[in-house]
């Protein structure tokens, strides 16, 4: 008898979830519009002069995603993080109608690393006023971002020139050849005319090479972020050599360990397995008191590769203006 009970009780609640689920679709319910934003093209900023020319050499980038931003007129919501496809394009439901605030930040992923996405700082962001509607789909056509007018580039090697800007790092024999060389072959640039490379036979190949010059910065915000496009069939490790104080004994920090990705069987037109990259170097920065520093690199070739290699470009140093 008490089995009984409980099954009748069982029932009885399964109906009225039942009902209780009618419920939620009952009365008008509402339909979203959807945009279809058609990605970013980076061009000059015509307000702001870093000295050399914004071509397309130095404009390279690596957007993935987007931070959306919503208003109706009220207060602006964050609406999430969102990846491009493939071919740049993306396309969002929106419980919004009428007419829509909207703010498009561009989002790289610091470090190379999916869970670094944010928004990049010295990317200008898309503001726009839409009049959306129900079911139907507005498109935002690709638009045009540059660097912010308040962005400083501290340092930048382009390798254009003769003049080679690194040197192997003082624990090499003073006798040894410079480990990093310019590289003019065509197979091997893809930006200008020249690019940077250092090359590693085995994991016994335990070298640094590392920036004549020294870099500092005035920017009060600690925010500082290498750029850089590379092409590599081996790991690498990018950091900074310094000092915390005058009194102190220099040291060397690794920033982050970038992985190999060049295949041997990519196309002509796969631009050479090139990739932009965005690392962070304020966190490292720090535990030398945001003082001046050089920049270094080193082949981590643990298989072996008798043919390793790491081709670099467009290295820039991205910080803000004094100030900040």
């Amino acid at each position: 008898m008490k089995k009984r009970y409980i099954t009748f009780a069982w029932i009885i609640a399964l109906i009225a979830m039942t009902f209780a689920s009618c419920d939620d679709f009952e009365g008008e319910q509402q339909m979203p519009s959807f945009i279809k934003i058609e990605g970013f093209n980076l061009v000059a900023n015509p307000n702001t002069s870093f000295g050399f020319p914004q071509d397309s050499s130095f404009l390279t980038s690596d957007i993935t995603e987007i931070a959306l931003y919503a208003s109706d007129g009220k207060e602006q919501k964050t609406l999430g993080i969102y990846t491009l496809g493939e071919d740049g394009t993306l396309n969002i439901p929106l419980l919004y109608k009428g007419k829509t605030y909207l703010e498009i930040r561009p989002v790289v992923r610091l470090n190379g690393m999916n869970a670094t996405r944010t928004y990049y700082p010295f990317y200008s962001s898309i503001l726009d006023t839409l009049d959306l509607k129900e079911g139907e789909v507005t498109i935002i056509p690709k638009r045009d971002i540059s660097y912010t007018d308040n962005t400083k580039i501290e340092k930048r090697f382009f390798f254009e020139d003769t003049f080679n800007p690194f040197e192997n790092a003082s624990n090499i024999d003073s006798s040894a050849e410079n480990h990093f060389v310019l590289i003019s072959s065509s197979d091997s640039v893809r930006f200008g005319n020249k690019c940077g490379g250092f090359y590693s036979t085995s994991s016994k190949d335990n070298f640094k090479v590392i920036s004549k010059d020294s870099i500092s910065s005035s920017t009060r915000s600690g925010v500082m972020v290498l750029e850089l496009d590379y092409c590599a069939n081996i790991p690498f490790e990018v950091g900074i050599y310094g000092k915390a104080s005058s009194s102190s004994q220099s040291y060397y920090i690794s920033s982050v360990r970038m992985s190999a990705n060049f295949k041997d069987s990519y196309k002509p037109n796969d631009a050479r397995n090139w990739q932009k990259m965005y690392i962070t170097l304020g966190k490292v920065w720090e535990n030398i008191n945001h003082n001046a520093f050089q920049l270094w690199f080193m082949p981590y070739n643990s298989a072996n590769n008798p043919k390793g290699f790491v081709h670099i470009d467009n290295i820039k140093l991205v910080t803000y203006k004094g100030g900040k």
